[in-house]
């Protein structure tokens, strides 16, 4: 039975999932080509930074070498050889501070932002404008639990 949908976007993604679907169903998508063994991983080994599980790893666009990791504990710490070594940046002396969310800006490699939350509680929004050394806390977030944080595309000076 067909029924008749009144938003075409709701119907067209509904038909795609279908369409996908019954291609994985009769593994139709995956056809031809040369037979490809897939990777082994069982290799493993910690290299990164000791001091609370790491939560967001943040590249900086300008120089892919300088890494970022933030950690559930408040810290941010930060790699200039591409993971090899780490070393602490900056303890946010903030108990329970779980810091989610953190990027640098597309723009300046100097500016990085972070913003976190505590469980349910409020976490707010830290700011470093000369790559990491010193950081200040959003007055007006301060109170605020974010756990989602991207910078616009299209309009760099925004923050969403």
């Amino acid at each position: 039975m067909l029924k008749k949908f009144k938003n075409r976007s709701a119907f067209t993604v509904l038909a795609l999932l279908a369409i996908v679907n019954a291609g994985f169903a009769t593994g139709d998508i995956i056809k031809g080509g040369p037979e490809v063994e897939a990777p082994k991983f069982d290799n493993w080994q910690v290299v990164g930074p000791s001091g609370g599980d790491v939560r967001v790893v943040a590249i900086d666009p300008k120089d892919k070498d300088r890494l970022y990791a933030s950690t559930l504990d408040g810290q941010i710490h930060t790699s200039a050889d591409g993971g090899k070594t780490w070393q602490l940046l900056v303890n946010l002396n903030q108990p329970e501070l779980v810091l989610d969310n953190m990027f640098v800006d597309s723009r300046d490699s100097q500016k990085i932002y972070a913003s976190g939350h505590r469980h349910k509680g409020p976490g707010g929004f830290f700011r470093s404008t000369d790559g990491g050394v010193t950081w200040k806390e959003s007055k007006e977030l301060h109170k605020e639990s974010i756990h989602a944080l991207t910078q616009s595309t299209v309009d760099p000076n925004i923050l969403l």
